[in-house]
């Protein structure tokens, strides 16, 4: 996934944007806080499964067809900004949200079950490997909010948690990060390797035998 392109983004909220219109007619309503984008159903039911089924013919509203509802939920909050995020991290050119974004767009793909999206969004996290940014915005977030979703993303710990507590602490605003995130990253790190050391029965058996 790239964190920046030349290439404009569609234009999400006009139905005939050029750049939107290059995958076709688009066919489906996105709403979002009294906001109406468009979208394609082939490309979200791609990404996600259970947008796919929400759009076949039988579960369509006669009177709104095809229309996905971004709407608040346990899951968290929902702006324009956010799902514009998640749809222009979905088509081409694939760029990255924002670091303020990442945790909306991430809650998303988690709600709708966009897993190949999470895989794409943490392999461009792994691959830029620098935390500053996101080092600046948890304190930024800390400091000036009591929200209670976090302001660094589940798919930010799973990245990271690929990463040996070596190469962690070489990337840069690793150390900015609060004393709670990097715990959490070396909680995920240890679950991950018990985890990879479970399946791997060889290895296990040789752990147990040199305790």
């Amino acid at each position: 996934m790239r964190q920046a392109s030349k290439l404009r983004a569609p234009d999400y909220s006009n139905r005939s944007d050029e750049v939107l219109c290059r995958h076709g007619a688009p066919d489906t309503m996105v709403m979002v806080s009294g906001h109406r984008l468009w979208a394609h159903s082939e490309i979200l039911g791609r990404y996600s499964t259970k947008m796919q089924d929400s759009l076949l013919p039988s579960r369509l509203d006669p009177m709104m067809g095809k229309t996905v509802n971004m709407t608040p939920s346990d899951w968290g909050p929902r702006s324009r900004k956010g799902v514009e995020a998640l749809l222009t991290a979905m088509y081409p050119p694939q760029v990255a949200p924002p670091v303020e974004l990442l945790a909306e767009v991430d809650n998303i793909a988690r709600e709708w079950g966009m897993d190949t999206l999470r895989q794409t969004l943490k392999i461009g996290i792994a691959g830029a490997a620098d935390l500053r940014s996101l080092a600046q915005l948890e304190e930024k977030v800390l400091g000036t909010s009591d929200s209670k979703f976090p302001p660094i993303p589940q798919v930010v710990f799973e990245a990271l948690a690929e990463f040996s507590l070596e190469e962690l602490h070489r990337m840069p605003g690793y150390e900015d990060l609060s004393a709670a995130a990097r715990v959490e990253v070396t909680r995920r790190r240890v679950e991950l390797l018990e985890k990879t050391l479970e399946k791997d029965k060889t290895m296990k058996r040789c752990v147990e035998a040199h305790p």
